[in-house]
Formats: structure tokens, C-alpha cells, sequence
């Protein structure tokens, strides 16, 4: 039996999500062995991949995401089945940390997302994913 949760169309609602930088992208303690950084990216790989992946599931539930896919599919790419339950919504993730509140910090986050976007072009479903957040997340 599939449960749904269903957000109206005409509704404005936006499921906000909200990740810190610290502790999330850059994690407190000591590095693990074998981390890896892609140049020019502040943050290690494996935080950046789960982020990407994060992203590649609030774009397969987003309505405002699907209805930019030329795929003739794309009213069911807002609905994404978790554990027998179809999700419907509007995910927005924010980047929620103090780096906001100095320019220079932003510019840094922006440019490590840039880097490690650039250095994965031959990855199609990675550039297609990153595209629209590559300039903001503030």
C-alpha cells in the first residue's frame, strides 16, 4: 500500500530545508584518512557528493524543477517514492551559516561549488543537477 502526502497545486507552500555549512559540508574534528578535496574546493568530496545527491532529490520532487524538463515525463518528476510513500513538494534548500554574513565568505562557498562542479563535466546528470545553484544558495 502506497501512503501519499500530497501538496496542492494552487498552494504556495515551500518545504524549506536547512543545512549548516559547519558541521555539514565542513565537519568539525579531525580530517578522515583518504579524504579527498578537488582543487579549489574548500570542501571534502564526499560531503560535496552527498550534497549533489541531496539536490538530485529535491530536483525529482520540485514542480518548479520538472516543469523546466523538456522530458515529456516530467509531471512524474515531482514525485519521488521513499519507503512505499509518494512525496510531492516544493524543496528549497538553504545554506544556513555565519559564512553568510561576510561577502568574501559567500564568494569562497560559491567558487568551491563552481570547482567542483568544473572539475566533473564529463558527468551529465552532475552539471544538470548543480546548474541552477551554481550562482546562489544565500
Amino acid at each position: 500500500m502506497t501512503r501519499k502526502i500530497k501538496l496542492e497545486a494552487d498552494s504556495k507552500l515551500v518545504d524549506v530545508i536547512f543545512l549548516d555549512i559547519d558541521g555539514v559540508l565542513l565537519p568539525f574534528g579531525d580530517v578522515v584518512a583518504n579524504t579527498t578535496y578537488t582543487d579549489g574546493c574548500i570542501f571534502p568530496d564526499r560531503n560535496m557528493d552527498a550534497l549533489t545527491e541531496l539536490l538530485q532529490k529535491m530536483s525529482a520532487i520540485s514542480p518548479a524543477q520538472a516543469s523546466t524538463e523538456s522530458n515529456a515525463d516530467s509531471t512524474l518528476k515531482h514525485k519521488l517514492d521513499i519507503a512505499g510513500t509518494l512525496i510531492e513538494g516544493n524543496p528549497v534548500l538553504v545554506l544556513s551559516s555565519t559564512w553568510r554574513a561576510r561577502p568574501a565568505f559567500i564568494t569562497d562557498i560559491l567558487s568551491s561549488f563552481r570547482s567542483y562542479v568544473g572539475a566533473r563535466k564529463d558527468d551529465v546528470q552532475l552539471q544538470r543537477t548543480w546548474r541552477p545553484h551554481l550562482d546562489f544558495f544565500f
